[in-house]
């Protein structure tokens, strides 16, 4: 069983914390809320393959944004922190994208982005998983992002 230590971090903490956490969020010009949870990896034998396989982080994210939103719409951005020289990730959408509305995009060698590609014409609900894989030092170690989009009604 791999354990994760669980932790809770207000908006106001992540905004004023910043570069503690491996997860950047972007503020929007329109109307939208975030819920930011995550879950770390707290110990790993180093005989277990699952275990070290498994990502050290685990990162929950509700995001809400109205019908009427202006498409693609990046709507989320993820990286590590704190950036060293040589970094590079690489970023995927590993569940939860079979309509196709999602796509990622890298931003450069330590930023990706998620985006919404179309318009979702009716309220709806999604739960994305996006898998940050980061390249340091010769080691890859996996970061997951699980992502509810709820896409609510523009009219009032």
């Amino acid at each position: 069983m791999i354990k994760y230590d669980w932790i809770h971090v207000s908006l106001q903490q992540l905004l004023v914390a910043g570069p503690d956490f491996h997860i950047f969020l972007l503020i929007f010009p329109f109307s939208f809320w975030i819920i930011f949870r995550h879950c770390q990896r707290i110990n790993c034998p180093t005989n277990s393959i699952d275990c070290q396989s498994s990502p050290l982080r685990i990162t929950y994210h509700q995001l809400n944004f109205k019908t009427n939103i202006i498409t693609p719409a990046q709507i989320f951005r993820i990286g590590p922190s704190p950036v060293y020289s040589g970094d590079n990730i690489v970023i995927s959408i590993i569940k939860g994208n079979k309509e196709g509305y999602f796509s990622t995009r890298k931003l450069n060698s330590f930023t990706g982005a998620i985006y919404l590609q179309r318009k979702v014409g009716e309220p709806k609900e999604f739960l994305i998983d996006v898998e940050m894989k980061l390249l340091r030092q010769g080691t890859f170690t996996s970061f997951l992002s699980r992502i509810y989009v709820f896409i609510t009604s523009s009219k009032m």
